[in-house]
């Protein structure tokens, strides 16, 4: 059995759009609160979630500012310092930061990958059964970043995180 390609879209107040971006408190914008929203970070989960099966999705970053992406179970906290993506063992994430390097995240253990970044696009595959979500970039060739290894037990649903001023993120159709 293949990968099926999804199709996704933000499950959050803010971030309806094909994009998500950082930026400065804008008073004037009214987000109502919600228990599915963040509130100390940044970050939405996609609508869609992934209970079995081989999905993949793919993203770009900007070439400034911090961003991440992963998956993350529904009931990762949504206030508080363990609510950011790989802050917990909930969620799963692979970031690039100001530095223009990768790391990636799980129960908060932090690692710098070696690779130093050809490109802004991401593909994410997720095999549930075999417990692996591996992130690729889509450079010439694709390069494999970061396999994690997991028995997964909740469904997954894709994770996204913008942090500096002018960071954003986009899921590529």
């Amino acid at each position: 059995m293949g990968y099926v390609r999804d199709r996704l879209s933000w499950d959050c107040d803010w971030g309806k759009g094909k994009d998500l971006w950082a930026g400065g408190y804008r008073p004037e914008l009214h987000y109502p609160q919600s228990p599915e929203r963040f509130q100390w970070v940044t970050q939405a989960l996609s609508s869609r979630s992934f209970p079995s099966g081989r999905h993949y999705w793919e993203v770009e970053g900007s070439e400034s500012g911090g961003w991440g992406v992963g998956a993350a179970y529904p009931s990762i906290e949504r206030g508080g310092g363990q609510s950011g993506i790989g802050y917990n063992n909930k969620s799963w994430g692979l970031y690039r930061g100001n530095n223009n390097r990768y790391s990636v995240r799980h129960d908060s253990k932090w690692t710098q990958l070696p690779h130093v970044p050809s490109c802004r696009r991401i593909r994410i595959w997720l095999d549930y059964e075999a417990g692996r979500l591996s992130f690729y970039e889509l450079s010439e060739p694709i390069r494999r970043l970061h396999t994690f290894t997991a028995s997964f037990t909740e469904p997954l649903h894709a994770a996204f995180w913008v942090g500096w001023e002018g960071a954003w993120v986009r899921i590529i159709p």
